[in-house]
């Protein structure tokens, strides 16, 4: 649904008169694969109303999660709103811009964590604790093959991303870009001791505290720094209040999970391929093509160059895709 709703904004989303189109495709957009999962989900339970429920068992950790939900939307919102009233809309619309590409990388890279909650989420509650950790690894493992090189990419490619997605009236959005590009490490680690660890060992508290002590710094230095660095104040403060969510929930999850560990080939082959894409996006970037030819060259250029080297690298986990893949066409 997400990669139907990017298709659909580029065909349809032309002008300013088209908003009601634009809002029409954010909610196919947000809603449809909730819609078709609820159908889905009645495969494996029943769904329906009943008249008498356990309220006191379900309602404290889900008022506890739904105000961490409450406290993250309001310093993401924040942003926005104090670039408005502190600096004025130029700034709001340019920041708008790194932060719309901000999220879709962001949600593409949490795909991963996302359907792996609900395995994780039944180990750990049958205290199956050695698969938990092995799935944990390879979860931790899978997210950090993609968000290296994809933070290496889109810091080489901010100018051409903002060009694909608005105009050159919007370049000087680049530089939040790349700071917002940097926090996706932050935000990303956040999110596995989070989704991963923390609420699925009833630790819903420990994320409320991070996110409102997150949200109270991201304010506090919006307020200190967007006078004086307008649109990179917020790339600065997005930066510190996700690191301080992974500090906090890190120094929590480590207790419930352990630390989870790393073959050091895996390591280096994983980093040694992120050099490359950084160099290799450089290099393609300078040949002097369109955003459009730059990025898709960049995609097919750097992506088959990291997927080279994590193999000569005997990487674990690329190792074992390529197994798996192997072994459906040969079942095929």
């Amino acid at each position: 649904f997400k990669l139907i709703s990017v298709a659909m904004l580029f065909a349809f989303v032309r002008s300013e008169a088209d908003t009601l189109i634009y809002a029409g495709i954010s909610v196919f957009a947000a809603a449809g694969s909730n819609l078709l999962n609820f159908f889905y989900a009645r495969r494996f339970c029943t769904i329906r109303l009943v008249r008498k429920a356990d309220w006191k068992q379900h309602l404290g950790p889900i008022m506890v999660i739904f105000s961490s939900t409450v406290a993250i939307s309001i310093y993401t919102c924040s942003d926005s709103t104090m670039l408005g009233f502190m600096c004025g809309e130029r700034e709001v619309g340019v920041y708008a811009v790194s932060s719309k590409i901000y999220g879709l990388a962001k949600t593409m890279l949490s795909a991963v964590l996302i359907v792996s909650v609900p395995k994780l989420s039944m180990q750990l509650g049958k205290g199956l604790a050695e698969d938990y950790r092995r799935t944990l690894s390879k979860v931790v493992c899978a997210v950090s093959l993609l968000l290296f090189p994809a933070v290496a990419g889109l810091y080489v490619l901010a100018e051409e991303c903002i060009l694909l997605l608005s105009d050159a009236t919007y370049l000087e959005a680049a530089s939040s870009l790349r700071l917002l590009s940097i926090a996706l490490i932050f935000c990303l680690a956040g999110w596995i001791a989070n989704d991963c660890v923390l609420i699925p060992a009833r630790k819903e508290k420990v994320v409320l505290i991070a996110t409102l002590a997150s949200a109270v710094l991201n304010i506090a230095l919006n307020f200190a720094l967007i006078p004086s660095l307008k649109v990179d104040a917020v790339g600065w403060s997005t930066i510190a209040a996700e690191a301080l969510v992974m500090c906090i929930s890190l120094s929590s999850a480590r207790k419930v999970a352990g630390l989870c560990r790393w073959v050091a080939t895996d390591a280096v082959s994983m980093f040694a391929g992120c050099a490359l894409v950084f160099f290799l996006c450089r290099w393609i970037k300078g040949l002097g093509h369109g955003p459009a030819v730059t990025v898709a060259l960049c995609l097919a250029v750097c992506g088959a160059a990291y997927t080279l080297v994590l193999l000569l690298g005997r990487n674990t986990l690329a190792l074992e895709g390529i197994k798996k893949v192997r072994s459906r066409f040969s079942g095929a």
